[in-house]
């Protein structure tokens, strides 16, 4: 969103954006699974900067209003931070006293779903400098240790599931 003013004088606009978590693609598995509280509280470091995500960011999307002043003959733009994350989880299925990794149907291939999301932030910025696409870029990261690996339990056969697991499943598109 951006505003020209082309008078002599100073304006003054009301903006409303919203910060929220929204799927783009997996959707059919967080209708089962809360995605956003994965999200929630998650620090992200780059440089001196450090962004924790809240829970307006995640799981209750909050509509904010800001004010924006543009000076007399220039153009004030405002952009609103998004951070772009891809999941990937497997499911695991705990029956018969034991845990099992969820399998496809006829093997023992562990069945996956991944699911992409967008983190609309709370962070904006409002600028007389118009930011280029090029200047999106990417971040490597470092991970931590996952609490659930897939080899610390074996794995059974889509066929073999509970009744239960395999209709959750099948309700999730996976």
């Amino acid at each position: 969103m951006s505003w020209d003013n082309d008078t002599d004088a100073a304006q003054t606009y009301a903006l409303s954006y919203t910060t929220e978590l929204k799927i783009t693609s997996g959707a059919e598995v967080t209708n089962s699974v809360s995605i956003g509280s994965e999200f929630e509280g998650l620090s992200v470091s780059m440089d001196a900067s450090v962004k924790t995500f809240s829970t307006a960011e995640t799981t209750n999307a909050k509509t904010k209003t800001v004010t924006v002043n543009v000076p007399p003959h220039k153009k004030v733009t405002f952009y609103q931070r998004r951070y772009d994350f891809r999941s990937t989880m497997f499911f695991v299925l705990d029956a018969w006293r034991e845990e099992w990794n969820a399998g496809s149907e006829g093997g023992y291939a562990i069945t996956r779903k991944n699911c992409t999301v967008q983190i609309y932030s709370e962070d904006y910025l409002t600028s007389e400098t118009e930011l280029s696409d090029s200047a999106t870029g990417t971040m490597n990261v470092k991970t931590v240790s996952r609490f659930y690996h897939e080899g610390d339990r074996k794995t059974r056969k889509r066929e073999n599931l509970t009744t239960r697991a395999k209709d959750v499943l099948d309700s999730m598109g996976v």
